[in-house]
């Protein structure tokens, strides 16, 4: 699994295009994420443990599957901003 280091600020983010998006007024979603959008996927990063998380979706239904894919994150990972943890 792929993350943004501890010590790094999220508003690093929108350096890169990242939107801070503040779920705390929705009825469902708690907490702060932040968002980039793209044709065909959305890179979200949740602001209390950091994870990223790339949700591709797949243009024959409304579905979405999420990965951790590197290839979406380029940007961020020459920034030295991410690490890996975990085994996936």
């Amino acid at each position: 699994m792929l993350k943004i280091k501890e010590e790094i600020d999220l508003k690093e983010l929108e350096k890169f295009g990242y939107k801070k998006i503040d779920w705390s007024s929705h009825p469902i979603n708690t907490g702060i994420t932040y968002e980039k959008k793209g044709y065909g996927f959305n890179i979200v990063i949740d602001n209390d443990c950091k994870t990223i998380c790339v949700e591709e979706f797949r243009q024959y239904d409304e579905e979405h599957i999420c990965c951790n894919c590197e290839n979406y994150i380029d940007d961020l990972i020459k920034a030295d901003l991410v690490e890996k943890v975990g085994d996936r």
